[in-house]
């Protein structure tokens, strides 16, 4: 049996980017698998309303937000960055949950995640 010819030039910047993408692709899709299981590092923030937003269909909210935006509750941004909108309220870790959250992170990095940071 004859194989077919390559229809490329393997090691292009095109492979390359694929990769790129699909590596992406594996990330996000272990990312929303686990989000099932895993909490939210806004669980662990001072700023966290342990109560939902019932005027906003019973999303989270804190402090910073109304409604966490998805990038931050999904774990995809580190809010202890800037995030547009959070007038200045950052994550701040709850001290009675610091040993709670060091498991939460093993958890993430046990599943090729990245931990998130304290501050």
């Amino acid at each position: 049996m004859t194989s077919l010819p390559a229809l490329h030039a393997p090691n292009t910047v095109a492979d390359e980017s694929l990769v790129a993408v699909e590596n992406l692709g594996e990330q996000l899709a272990k990312e929303a698998e686990m989000s099932c299981f895993i909490p939210s590092a806004c669980a662990f923030c001072l700023h966290y309303h342990q109560e939902r937003n019932e005027q906003a269909g019973g999303l989270p909210s804190c402090d910073a937000f109304p409604v966490i935006p998805d990038d931050i509750f999904g774990g995809r941004f580190d809010h202890n960055e800037e995030f547009p909108g959070d007038n200045g309220i950052r994550f701040s870790l709850v001290e009675a949950e610091r040993q709670a959250f060091s498991a939460l992170n093993e958890v993430r990095r046990e599943h090729g995640l990245l931990a998130y940071r304290e501050r």
